[in-house]
């Protein structure tokens, strides 16, 4: 959990494989990608949680189409 109503930046390196669950993350917080452009991301909503509401976000990474 991050710690709310604090400004966060995350790193992600996409060279590596992982799956992370943010929680509390605000509208200061920033990403930071190494070794992948915005093109190879798809972005979307869903129940992740399975909470019944479709207010979780997913981010997906795809490297040439694979």
């Amino acid at each position: 959990d991050l710690e709310a109503n604090k400004s966060h930046v995350l790193k992600d390196n996409a060279d590596k494989s992982g799956h992370v669950r943010l929680r509390n993350f605000g509208n200061d917080d920033v990403i930071h990608v190494t070794g992948a452009s915005s093109s190879d991301y798809n972005f979307g909503t869903g129940d992740d949680d399975r909470d019944g509401s479709f207010d979780d976000l997913l981010i997906t990474f795809s490297e040439n189409g694979r």
